[in-house]
């Protein structure tokens, strides 16, 4: 049997009770509730200057040593500083097209079986240490290092490297980081 009228859902009774949403207004500033004010501090005193120790109190082995910049010694004993630029060693080396900064220096090898690429490798001084890069050569270059197992250095790739490594270029061409 069905029921003589359907009721309509939405339709209210005497049992439902209204009640207006609850809306949080945005606050009008910052959350003050965990927040510490002072009053303004005095600033804090000067540190006292402690005077360092005269001169002839440090002894001579404490006294740090002047730092130049880093040398290497080139095939035929010659000594080269890599200051302030790049030091570019091949059996006839060239600029890159775009030179590193700093007064770029050539030194040339001399390479009677052809084993050294004209531009065969770029050294250059970064923060008191050396850093070597293979400039694509094509027979690469042996980095011996103290302590260490010989390496050859991939095309194109660089190397920090310490006082006392040597760099095999090839064709008896070693060159000597002094440091």
């Amino acid at each position: 049997m069905a029921p003589d009228h359907v009721e309509d859902p939405t339709a209210l009774d005497d049992e439902t009770v209204l009640r207006a949403p609850v809306i949080v207004a945005p606050s009008a500033g910052p959350d003050l509730d965990d927040t510490i004010l002072t009053a303004g501090r005095p600033a804090p005193a000067a540190p006292v200057p402690v005077p360092s120790p005269p001169p002839a109190v440090l002894a001579p082995a404490e006294a740090p040593a002047p730092r130049g910049a880093p040398r290497v010694r080139m095939p035929d004993g010659g000594v080269v500083e890599i200051e302030g630029g790049t030091v570019y060693v091949g059996r006839s080396p060239t600029l890159p097209r775009v030179p590193a900064s700093g007064i770029p220096q050539l030194v040339a090898v001399p390479s009677p079986r052809r084993e050294v690429s004209s531009t065969h490798l770029a050294l250059s001084a970064v923060g008191g240490t050396v850093v070597v890069r293979d400039m694509l050569s094509t027979n690469g270059t042996v980095v011996k290092a103290p302590g260490v197992p010989a390496r050859t250095l991939l095309r194109g790739e660089s190397s920090v490297i310490t006082a006392g490594t040597h760099l095999d270029l090839g064709d008896g061409n070693v060159i000597e980081v002094l440091g």
